[in-house]
């Protein structure tokens, strides 16, 4: 099962996309979950660090009432909860599909023309909407894409 969260018309529309263009998408997929990974679990552990020291220093300098403390403990959970709903889980759980990754290579990498997208795009044209394109121009640009990919380190 493919990491991508494809649903199943997508799923259907992308037995058209080349091999390698597919495996370099879910890299970059996978590449990009990691990334929000590490940036998330950073952000996050950097506010409770900061939180904590916050209420440390008040409750050092200032001898606070068992409630108050309560009360800051609380906020903390709150926060830190908050964050990493935010901050991880959205973002890790976030559906994206191929045409939005094509784009991302595109936006990266302008020498490639948008041939990435266009590929893409064209692939996941249902049957009726095949007929009215070329399939010889159609074939052309997956050459033309793949062999420009050989030589891009994503």
């Amino acid at each position: 099962m493919s990491r991508l969260s494809l649903s199943q018309s997508q799923a259907m529309q992308s037995i058209a996309l080349p091999a390698d263009l597919r495996k370099e998408l879910a890299q970059l997929d996978r590449r990009l979950r990691w990334v929000n990974l590490v940036k998330g679990c950073g952000s996050l552990l950097f506010v409770t660090l900061v939180l904590s020291a916050l209420f440390l220093i008040i409750d050092f300098f200032a001898p606070l009432p068992g409630l108050i403390r309560f009360g800051f403990l609380a906020t903390l959970t709150i926060t830190i909860t908050w964050l990493f709903y935010h901050w991880l889980f959205v973002p890790l759980s976030r559906k994206r599909r191929w045409a939005e990754l094509a784009f991302l290579i595109d936006r990266s990498f302008p020498a490639l023309q948008e041939r990435v997208s266009s590929t893409v795009e064209l692939s996941m044209l249902d049957e009726e909407q095949r007929h009215l394109s070329s399939e010889f121009m159609m074939s052309r640009l997956r050459h033309e894409t793949d062999k420009r990919l050989s030589r891009v380190d994503l």
